[in-house]
């Protein structure tokens, strides 16, 4: 497995694009196991600037995407 980057993220809702979770990448991968098994794929997506779809085309339910700069005032480093 790729190694996580240090990230904050959001996961939104892909057909209203409300925020769902704000959080670390590493805590949502260790949070879950679905996107624990796509942890790879994830960070490549990100690592090239795009958004990760979670299902995917019709499917895609969710997208995950760096948040916005002014999440990270709320990490604790």
């Amino acid at each position: 497995m790729t190694k996580t980057p240090h990230i904050v993220i959001e996961i939104v809702d892909a057909e209203t694009d409300a925020v769902v979770v704000c959080d670390t990448l590493a805590h949502c991968l260790s949070s879950d196991d679905g996107l624990a098994e796509e942890a790879d794929a994830i960070v490549a997506a990100l690592e090239r600037g795009e958004d990760y779809l979670i299902g995917g085309g019709a499917a895609c339910a969710f997208i995950i995407r760096p948040a916005p700069q002014a999440a990270w005032q709320f990490h604790a480093a």
